[in-house]
């Protein structure tokens, strides 16, 4: 059993759904039980849709998404990776995040976004 997972895909909506079908095939494949699972895909598709909708502002961009998934010990680690420049509203921060952080956060035993020159790299955890 491979307990480990990676993808590397261009950020874009219409790729949501593939990520979305790997990284189901990787949670059944590794026994992961159903509730989980649907907590799991949602947590990723918000954490990757995030990456889709607030990542890449110039045309210049190449638009690259990593996810990376390890189910160790009971746990299963979730790193979404993207590098670009990042989102640019008035009155949010890349700290704070929106709605769909808030969700992800009560979904999740920890969260770290961590902001880069180039990009930003969100680490989560899940207890299984």
């Amino acid at each position: 059993m491979n307990t480990n997972f990676f993808l590397k895909v261009e950020a874009k909506y219409e790729l949501l759904s593939k990520i979305r079908n790997a990284v189901k095939n990787f949670l059944i494949n590794n026994k992961i039980d159903e509730k989980n699972i649907f907590q799991l895909i949602s947590i990723i598709d918000e954490l990757c849709t995030n990456v889709v909708e607030h990542a890449y502002f110039s045309k210049d961009d190449k638009r690259e998404l990593e996810l990376k998934l390890k189910i160790k010990d009971g746990k299963i680690f979730i790193i979404v990776e993207d590098f670009g420049s990042g989102f640019k509203g008035e009155g949010h921060s890349k700290e704070e995040g929106g709605m769909g952080l808030n969700i992800v956060r009560g979904l999740v035993d920890s969260l770290e976004i961590i902001v880069k020159k180039r990009g930003t790299r969100i680490e989560a955890l899940k207890k299984l």
